[in-house]
C-alpha cells in the first residue's frame, strides 16, 4: 500500500473538450483520472444528476452514489492529525475526500499509484 509521495497536476482530460480557465471542477477532474473515463463524458453525468454545471463544485450527495454505482469506494482524510503523505492507498487508482478540521470545506482528488493528483 503506497504512501503520497509527490503531487502531479493534471486537468483530467478538461482542456482537450474545449474547457478553459479556472474553475472548481475537482470532482469531475479527479473522478477522470483515478477512471481513465473521457471528462466531458462525467461532466455530462454529473450535470445530469445535479441539474446545473458542475464546475463550480458537486455536492457528496450527488457524486457519492455516482461512485458508488461505478464501483469507486472513496476514501476520506478527516482526522487533522492524519496527513495525505502518511494515509496508506491501496495499490492503483484511488479517489480521495481530503476535509479540513471542521468537515466544512473539502477538496476530491485522485491519488494514482501513490501520487496525488
Amino acid at each position: 500500500m503506497p504512501c503520497i509521495g509527490e503531487f502531479k497536476w493534471d486537468d483530467g482530460g478538461r482542456s482537450i473538450y474545449g474547457f478553459v480557465g479556472m474553475t472548481g471542477d475537482c470532482v469531475t477532474r479527479s473522478i477522470a483520472i483515478a477512471t481513465g473515463l473521457a471528462y466531458r463524458d462525467i461532466y455530462q453525468a454529473l450535470k445530469d444528476r445535479y441539474g446545473s454545471s458542475p464546475r463550480k463544485g458537486v455536492p457528496r450527495s450527488i457524486y457519492g452514489p455516482y461512485l458508488s454505482e461505478k464501483g469507486w469506494q472513496m476514501f476520506t482524510l478527516a482526522n487533522p492529525t492524519v496527513s495525505v503523505e502518511d494515509f496508506n492507498f491501496p495499490e492503483g487508482s484511488s479517489i480521495a475526500l481530503i476535509q479540513d478540521a471542521y468537515g466544512r470545506k473539502s477538496h476530491l482528488c485522485a491519488v494514482v499509484d501513490g501520487v496525488l493528483y
